[in-house]
């Protein structure tokens, strides 16, 4: 609450200011800088967050908003939580209003990687041998984890033709402690960290 009471009256000297020497009147905007922080549509009100805080400012019949260069209204602002913008503040009958907005679009995240084709060992898939707890996501590929009921870790392979043969409707993605857990994972046959040949590495 304070930084918001600091950030007002910096606001307030900045716009009202006094007279420059020579009998000019200073601008009466002022420009702020910060991200989206909320758009509330029903009371035309946008949550700027800056440097030295949040300020709620209004929107009038008169404010220009703009993203990405284009018109738009504050209400499609909405998905822009988090943007960076720009506002042109008015002090009217006390508050604050928005003159002009320009906001940009927050940029796109980038797209995970592809998984690299992958042949699945020839044979038939192997028998599950005890509970599965859930599909996990392993070197770009799903895998169903089951415990056995020794309580070792087994990774079940769950794509290509493996997902037919293992499908089950009640499966779903597993997120609990054994997620990262070491686990035997089945593939072709192959040497094994601990140096054995096996289809079943750990």
């Amino acid at each position: 609450m304070r930084c918001l009471s600091v950030l007002v009256s910096f606001l307030l000297v900045a716009v009202l200011g006094t007279a420059t020497p020579s009998g000019a009147q200073p601008s009466q905007d002022v420009q702020l800088r910060g991200m989206i922080q909320a758009v509330d549509c029903d009371a035309q009100e946008l949550t700027l967050a800056g440097p030295s805080g949040t300020v709620v400012l209004r929107s009038a019949l008169a404010t220009v908003v703009r993203i990405d260069g284009g018109l738009a209204s504050l209400c499609a602002l909405e998905p822009f939580v988090g943007a960076p913008a720009t506002v042109s503040v008015l002090p009217v009958g006390g508050q604050f209003v928005i003159a002009q907005l320009d906001a940009s679009a927050p940029a796109a995240a980038p797209a995970p990687p592809q998984a690299a084709p992958y042949a699945p060992p020839p044979g038939p898939a192997p028998a599950i041998v005890g509970a599965v707890l859930g599909t996990v996501q392993f070197g770009g590929r799903v895998f169903l984890l089951v415990q056995a009921a020794g309580g070792a870790l087994y990774r079940y392979p769950y794509y290509g033709p493996y997902y037919r043969a293992y499908y089950g409707p009640t499966y779903r993605p597993y997120a609990g402690p054994y997620r990262y857990a070491p686990a035997y994972t089945y593939g072709p046959y192959r040497r094994c960290p601990d140096g054995t040949r096996s289809q079943w590495c750990r």
